[in-house]
């Protein structure tokens, strides 16, 4: 029997790709906050279980991109995405999806007769350069974690650090856990992800949604990237009532 699965946008994911060259932009714009607690496995095991990033997880575009990489298929067309491959190699899905639910709450745009036509998630500020940034990774001890944060953009650049997990388990403030949240992730991007966050955010204003960041720490062969639009679509509903044909006076 034949796996059949949905085309990809051009051929391929929309999603940035693993970082090629040290072209590092150190102007992107960046996060402010955090919405989580202090400690390790800060966003694990919360409940989250109905939030539709883990129910319709065939539906979104890392859920699907998931998919793929499962599917371990030799077609070159359906290569998996390298973020996505090492997020199952280390057994992170299910940590992916808690920390998607946790840091993009989404809401239905209802659709005819009631059904959720989509899932998008209102920037929690208001602001229209809001972004999620979430990072996963393997602390000094090798525990796998994540963190993340959802709170307005601002500009900001560093150099990255050694030890991700070390430097954030030494601060105590929301404010200082978001600040480094989100230069560590910037500070890491090449000019591909630059590119490919410019345009989620381009289209993350004309929607109404956040863009999203996530970022997989890994020593010898990351940091990984894949960035997208927090945005979750169902098969949708229909009414046949409203379809319209004809002159307009």
């Amino acid at each position: 029997m034949t796996k059949t699965k949905r085309a990809r946008p051009d051929g391929s994911p929309r999603l940035a790709p693993t970082p090629k060259t040290n072209n590092i932009n150190k102007e992107l714009i960046a996060m402010l906050h955090i919405n989580s607690s202090s400690g390790k496995t800060a966003l694990s095991h919360i409940n989250n279980k109905q939030s539709p990033w883990i129910t319709e997880r065939a539906h979104h575009i890392f859920g699907y991109e998931l998919s793929i990489a499962k599917d371990n298929s030799s077609d070159p067309y359906w290569r998996p995405h390298p973020f996505f491959s090492w997020v199952l190699t280390n057994n992170a899905d299910n940590i992916l999806l808690d920390a998607l639910a946790q840091c993009c709450p989404v809401f239905p745009s209802i659709g005819y007769k009631g059904v959720p036509f989509a899932y998008l998630t209102p920037p929690p500020s208001g602001s229209i350069n809001a972004v999620a940034y979430v990072v996963i990774g393997h602390d000094s001890i090798g525990m796998l974690r994540a963190v993340g944060c959802n709170y307005e953009s601002t500009h900001r650049s560093q150099q990255p650090s050694a030890d991700f997990f070390g430097g954030f388990d030494l601060l105590t403030r929301k404010d200082d856990k978001a600040e480094y949240i989100k230069t560590e992730a910037c500070s890491r991007m090449t000019s591909n992800e630059v590119g490919c966050l410019e345009q989620m955010q381009y289209e993350s204003r004309k929607y109404g949604t956040m863009p999203v960041v996530l970022v997989a720490l890994d020593k010898e062969s990351g940091p990984h990237f894949a960035i997208d639009t927090a945005v979750i679509k169902p098969w949708g509903s229909c009414n046949s009532s409203y379809e319209f044909a004809g002159e307009i006076l």
